[in-house]
């Protein structure tokens, strides 16, 4: 096997096994499999390679895990450099962490495993320093930060994060984002791309590999700015945080710096450069113009000009003063500015305003600004107890900020913007005020402590589940299940009567039922199924039973559960059409519309893996349903309402997130008139991520407000919502169209 396909095969392995978490143990075992007693080498040492990759980009699951452990002790017998592979596994066998990676190992990350060493990321800093450290493919962002901060001395790290500086922007690295997740990502855009330069330049150095050189960076600066007119007491702060000021003055012409206030910092910045004046009166030393003034400054006269007067700014201005003190004078001078320690980022204002529509939307500790791109001017600021809410379009690049209606100082109460920015905006105003994460965070959060569940209610809840089922069975709508024991009773007990062995059944089931079994009815009818089920659940006719056994197909595909691969991969673009088909087929006739909760109900009911995407994506078609439709048969949907309860009392899983998510919709969907229409696609995106519905509403003055409702709401719900929204009376009469 040639090395590139290798390193794709490494890759599409693993990245099925991130990709899907029911993969996982899998190719742990068949990596066990082919490790054992394996007479090549070269074989065996590329299966090991395989295994230390995989094992820190995803842990195996608690039933593994055990055996895992033991196959690897049993192997540390091995020689050479077997030996180090399991030794890595070993050591890399309990990762601690939240989750898993995100991306397929790059190939400098494959490459460096094969020397058995990290990868050395090179850090750059604003005075165009650099840093090497070593990168664990386990290391996330913090740990990256806390590694920095240990080499350069830094006493508190505090407001400090990476970024990674990209061709078309930059981006903030959140804490717990793994950097060889990052490192990847850019592998595959380049890939992607498909241009000759190299994304990033890979230098040895020892067992290493060293990255960071090429055009995509990882930049260390400071993101959070608490106090901003306070020098801090560590030296070593105060120097990033003067090549941070420097950066902003002159690359990124951040404040309103006049001419004169621009020459003193700019004598400041050549003391700090390169000392006193040197006797020799050589002006070489300022000829880098640039490099001291912002371009909106330095492009009013010729570098020829500039030159003396840079020299007599130093003399003037920098003259006497040592390094440290240059460096605090320098930033107690651009502390007075009101926008130091915001940071700013270029929208468009959908809307129609004096001021025009591009702006720059300023974010600090003390809340947000609007400023004018050309000269920096502050046209409005809004503390952050002002702010009602932020919401992110889903789909499109809008960030829409609601304002407190009783704020006397501003007659708009709501702006919408565009920016492709709008992640970082939404998490940087929630890192200065956790308070406004509503668009994060769950929207079933309870707003008030909630009673502790006991295991009496568990069992009260599970009691009430149980008798549902039978309340079914003895409505007689249930079509009775296929006998698949009746060839070992009839050859067993052939002098017993049907009504016997009946009877036995309904007493003794069998080790699998749980003691469920009622009437016939046992407890694999009512739980998680991974194969097709051979008939309907409910009695239907002949053309709607092979309707309702395609629906539970469909189920199963969209699940991820396919007889076919190709069909599962393409499930992941079709989706929605799935969903859509799915709730056509069903949404107009009742039977068919009982059959499918009973089949939702029971592809959500004991799941092995409770947090896994199978059982996920089961739970949010039933959220679907519950907010589309309802079952129109009393019992469907007392048993409904019995599995929901009983699931949302779990406060651990994503499930339990799901069946109160599910409960909620399903009574706001009550008493609502019956839909004539399948969902949207964005009815259907918003739902199955536990969100109301999102649509953008425009006005007459330019204007557009997003606005967030449920599936169930009518055009009259939603005009009361939008007369809230931007403070009319409720008395206002207007039409929606």
């Amino acid at each position: 096997m040639k090395l590139d396909q290798e390193i794709a095969t490494i890759q599409s392995i693993i990245g099925y096994g991130i990709e899907r978490e029911e993969l996982r143990d899998e190719i742990f075992v068949q990596c066990m499999r082919q490790a054992t007693n394996n007479p090549n080498p070269e074989w065996s040492e590329r299966v090991w390679l395989l295994l230390c990759l995989a094992i820190v980009a995803f842990q195996p699951s608690k039933l593994l895990y055990k055996y895992f452990v033991s196959f690897l002790r049993k192997n540390l017998a091995l020689e050479s450099k077997l030996r180090q592979y399991v030794q890595w596994c070993v050591d890399n066998c309990k990762n601690m962490k939240v989750s898993c990676r995100q991306h397929p190992p790059s190939t400098v990350e494959i490459a460096a495993m094969r020397r058995l060493g990290t990868i050395v990321c090179r850090f750059f800093f604003l005075d165009e320093r650099t840093k090497a450290i070593d990168v664990h493919p386990t290391d996330t962002a913090s740990d990256a930060v806390a590694k920095l901060g240990e080499k350069l001395g830094l006493r508190s790290l505090e407001g400090w994060a990476i970024y990674q500086s990209r061709p078309d922007g930059e981006e903030h690295v959140r804490a717990h984002d793994y950097l060889y997740d990052v490192i990847a990502a850019w592998e595959m855009k380049q890939y992607k791309l498909n241009t000759a330069q190299s994304t990033f330049s890979t230098l040895r150095r020892g067992n290493n590999s060293t990255l960071g050189t090429g055009n995509n960076q990882f930049v260390f600066k400071r993101r959070l700015f608490r106090n901003t007119r306070e020098i801090s007491q560590d030296p070593v702060e105060v120097n990033m945080l003067y090549a941070q000021a420097v950066y902003n003055v002159v690359k990124c012409d951040d404040f309103p710096v006049s001419e004169k206030v621009a020459l003193q910092l700019a004598g400041l910045q050549v003391q700090v450069a390169i000392g006193d004046p040197k006797d020799n009166d050589r002006l070489d030393y300022y000829s880098e113009v640039d490099n001291f003034l912002p371009y909106r400054i330095s492009r009013a006269r010729g570098d020829d000009v500039w030159v003396p007067i840079i020299a007599q700014a130093h003399r003037q201005y920098g003259t006497g003063r040592k390094e440290l003190a240059a460096k605090v004078l320098y930033l107690s001078c651009v502390m007075q500015y009101p926008l130091y320690g915001t940071t700013m980022f270029n929208v468009t204002y959908r809307g129609y305003w004096s001021y025009g529509n591009q702006l720059i939307l300023g974010i600090n500790c003390d809340g947000l600004m609007l400023i004018k791109p050309d000269d920096k001017f502050v046209l409005s600021e809004y503390r952050y107890q002002d702010v009602e809410s932020i919401m992110l379009d889903p789909s499109d690049s809008f960030i829409t900020l609601s304002l407190l209606r009783h704020n006397p100082d501003s007659s708009h109460k709501c702006f919408v913007f565009e920016t492709p920015q709008k992640n970082e905006i939404g998490s940087l105003i929630v890192s200065y005020c956790p308070a406004l994460a509503g668009w994060i965070t769950e929207n079933e959060v309870p707003t008030k402590k909630l009673k502790c569940i006991t295991n009496e209610d568990r069992i009260r809840l599970y009691h009430n589940l149980v008798n549902c089922r039978r309340t079914l069975v003895d409505a007689e709508i249930l079509r009775k299940p296929q006998d698949s024991g009746g060839g070992f009773l009839r050859n067993t007990l052939r002098r017993l009567s049907k009504h016997r062995i009946e009877k036995l059944r309904q007493e003794h089931g069998s080790a699998t039922d749980h003691g469920e079994t009622y009437k016939g009815f046992p407890y694999a009818y009512w739980a998680f199924s991974r194969q097709a089920i051979p008939q309907s659940l409910l009695k239907l006719p002949d053309p709607e039973e092979q309707i309702s056994l395609s629906v539970f197909q469909l189920i199963l595909t969209y699940a991820g559960l396919g007889q076919n691969g190709d069909t599962v991969r393409r499930v992941e673009d079709e989706h929605v059409n799935l969903i859509q088909t799915v709730m056509e087929r069903c949404i107009r006739k009742e039977n068919l519309l009982g059959e499918l909760y009973l089949q939702l109900i029971k592809q959500t009911t004991d799941h092995p893996d409770p947090n896994s995407r199978v059982n996920l994506r089961h739970w949010a078609l039933l959220s679907l349903a519950c907010s589309v439709i309802l079952p129109p048969q009393k019992v469907i949907r007392k048993y409904l309402i019995a599995h929901l309860k009983r699931c949302a009392s779990d406060y651990v899983t994503e499930e339990g997130k799901y069946a109160r998510f599910a409960e909620k919709c399903l009574y706001k969907t009550q008493g609502t008139r019956r839909r004539q229409w399948p969902p949207s696609r964005e009815e259907i995106m918003c739902t199955i991520n536990r969100r109301p519905i999102y649509a953008r509403f425009h006005f007459m003055d330019g204007q557009y407000h997003a606005v967030e409702f449920h599936s169930s709401a009518t055009a009259r719900d939603v005009m009361e919502i939008i007369k809230i929204k931007i403070g009319l009376e409720e008395t206002a009469m207007g039409n929606q169209n």
